[in-house]
C-alpha cells in the first residue's frame, strides 16, 4: 500500500465518520424539536436564566492554553514541519486528517450553537471519542513507517490532552445543559407541565 493511497484511504474513513456523525446528531436535533418544539430554544453553554454567561473563572485560560495551543497551534507546526521536510504523505495520514477533523467539529459546534440546538453539548463528546481513536491509529503509522519520534510523542501528548479535555467536557455536561435551571420533578410529573414527554394543562 503506497502512502497516497493510505492517505486516501485514511481520508476516506474519517469523512465517512464526519457525515455519519453529522447525520445522527442532526437526526437528534429535529427529534428534539419536533417533541419539544413548543419550549425555548438552546441559549447556548453556561447562559443563566437572565441571559448571562457565567463560564467558570478559568475557562477561557484552559480554552486558550488546552483546545487551542496544545490541540490546535502545535499540530500545525508540526503538519508544517512535516510537508517542510517532503514528508507531506505522513503528515496528512496523521496530523492532516486530525487537523481535518477538529476543523469539521468546530463548523459543528457554530452551526449547532447559531441554530440553537440542545445537541450542541454533544458534538464535542461525538468527535472527541473518535479523535482518541484517530490519534493511537496515528501512532500506530508513525511506528510502522518508521517516522520521527517527535511525531509519535506528539500524538501520545494529543491523546493524553484530548482524553483529559474529555473529561473536562463530562464534568461541564450539567452547565452545558443548565440542569441547575430545569424545574424539580414531583409525584405528578414535572412542573414545567411536560409529564412522560407530553405537554399537560
Amino acid at each position: 500500500m503506497g502512502p497516497a493511497y493510505q492517505s486516501t484511504a485514511l481520508a476516506a474513513v474519517d469523512t465517512i465518520f464526519i457525515v455519519t456523525a453529522t447525520v445522527f446528531l442532526s437526526m437528534g436535533s429535529w427529534f428534539g424539536t419536533q417533541r419539544y418544539g413548543d419550549t425555548p430554544s438552546y441559549p447556548g453553554p453556561f447562559v443563566e436564566q437572565d441571559g448571562t454567561r457565567s463560564p467558570p473563572s478559568f475557562f477561557q485560560a484552559y480554552v486558550v492554553l488546552v483546545p487551542l495551543l496544545l490541540g490546535i497551534i502545535a499540530p500545525t507546526a508540526g503538519l508544517g514541519l512535516l510537508i517542510w521536510q517532503d514528508d507531506a504523505y505522513l503528515g496528512a495520514s496523521t496530523l492532516g486528517v486530525y487537523l481535518a477533523e477538529v476543523a469539521a467539529q468546530l463548523i459543528s459546534e457554530g452551526v449547532y450553537l447559531k441554530t440553537k440546538t440542545a445537541m450542541w453539548p454533544q458534538v464535542p463528546q461525538v468527535y472527541q471519542t473518535y479523535r482518541i481513536w484517530q490519534l493511537i491509529r496515528g501512532c500506530y503509522l508513525v511506528g510502522q513507517v518508521g517516522g520521527p519520534q517527535w511525531l509519535w510523542n506528539l500524538h501520545a501528548m494529543l491523546i493524553m490532552l484530548w482524553v483529559f479535555n474529555f473529561g473536562a467536557v463530562m464534568t461541564w455536561t450539567p452547565w452545558l445543559y443548565r440542569w441547575h435551571l430545569q424545574p424539580q420533578s414531583s409525584e405528578n410529573g414535572r412542573k414545567d407541565g411536560y409529564t412522560n414527554g407530553q405537554k399537560t394543562e
